[in-house]
């Protein structure tokens, strides 16, 4: 069937974005883990102190894993421009704030550093981004991704943590649970100054990122839009319940869905209950689900993915069996549809990617009917 060109892999990915017709979803892969330490051979550069500073981060150290990953990514011959960013296995956001950052052999994460939110009260954000050295080195990290690339590939940001990762990164999820109830105008006041932290490190990023085919690429999910986009995620929101999320969290988001010309908001299967309050975002282009193992199977997810295709293209990204493929391809519209899989090697890519692409010619011949099975 043949590898798409550049252009057809523009082509398709606007045709995803307008939820145009077509016979079949967009499809592309991650080959390997989807664990930041193991994917990249620099990452071991890290290693060998308990707290990392900024100082510590070479981006040279990783400028051969993203070669092989784009290597590996350009021989699948999927629908796939695949896009770098500086390693996004660093807690970047949580970092520029003032988040201590531990490293181990098997992971990098942030601890928080603030009990109470009203004692960052007066917090705002020039104080935050002035003289920042992690917001220097995630300048520079991306200076140097951009000349190593040469245009060859596209760059993006690295995953930005939302404003309710933010708050609980920086207090602990228990405290920050806590704070909207005790402390609700701190926290009013300390997402504001996080929403706003978070525009303007993604607009310092993004600044030094130049336009790929007259557009730009969103990492991670190897989205590429035609205009400037990036993605975020807001994980913390599972622990609050959907009115607490209205409240404090949902206007944030509006603010950065609003702030470029595409956005992709990250969410995972298993805390899927303010899919409707982003829904209503008319600025948010794309909603991303991310098939959790431990979460509901897909048969049970059906219906609100279909809701999701309603309003917004809808990105499934995760580990899914051929059940799970059979299942999507049979009840949701290949319309503004995009299946990023995991699979353990090219090969495998390689054999999935044409059993979609024979199925779903099948379909289109016979306008659904006597199909066979996947496998």
């Amino acid at each position: 069937m043949g590898t798409p060109s550049i252009q057809e892999k523009l082509e398709s990915y606007k045709a995803f974005l307008l939820g145009s017709s077509t016979e079949r979803p967009l499809i592309g892969f991650w080959v390997g883990s989807n664990f930041p330490l193991p994917r990249y051979r620099g990452s071991k550069s890290l290693l060998g102190q308990d707290y990392l500073v900024p100082e510590a981060v070479k981006p040279e150290a990783f400028l051969d894993d993203y070669d092989r990953i784009i290597r590996e990514g350009e021989s699948i011959g999927d629908d796939m421009i695949v896009v770098a960013e500086p390693f996004w296995g660093i807690p970047w956001m949580e970092a520029i704030m003032g988040c201590p950052v531990r490293v181990s052999a098997d992971s990098i994460w942030s601890e928080p550093f603030i009990d109470d939110p009203g004692k960052a009260a007066g917090m705002i954000a020039p104080e935050v981004l002035s003289g920042n050295k992690w917001l220097r080195a995630l300048v520079e990290f991306t200076e140097v991704l951009v000349k190593h690339s040469a245009g060859r590939y596209p760059v993006g940001t690295p995953v930005l943590r939302g404003p309710a990762d933010m708050l609980a990164a920086m207090m602990g999820v228990e405290n920050f649970v806590m704070a909207c109830w005790s402390s609700p105008e701190s926290v009013h006041k300390f997402a504001r100054v996080c929403t706003e932290v978070w525009l303007q490190v993604a607009r310092t990023v993004l600044q030094r990122i130049p336009p790929f085919q007259a557009g730009h690429g969103i990492s991670f999910y190897n989205l590429w839009v035609p205009g400037e986009g990036l993605w975020f995620q807001e994980d913390a929101t599972a622990f609050l319940s959907p009115s607490l999320y209205r409240e404090f969290v949902f206007p944030c988001d509006v603010g950065i869905s609003a702030a470029f010309d595409y956005s992709l908001v990250h969410l995972h299967s298993a805390c899927l209950f303010h899919v409707e309050d982003l829904l209503e975002v008319e600025s948010l282009s794309v909603v991303e689900i991310n098939k959790d193992p431990t979460g509901p199977a897909v048969r049970e997810l059906i219906p609100i993915l279909g809701r999701i295709q309603e309003v917004k293209p809808l990105l499934i990204w995760g580990s899914l069996t051929d059940e799970d493929i059979e299942e999507i391809l049979d009840s949701l519209s290949p319309r503004g549809l995009y299946l990023h899989l995991i699979v353990d090697s090219v090969e495998q890519a390689g054999s999935l990617l044409e059993k979609i692409k024979s199925r779903c010619a099948r379909r289109s011949a016979t306008n659904g009917g006597g199909l066979q099975k996947l496998c």
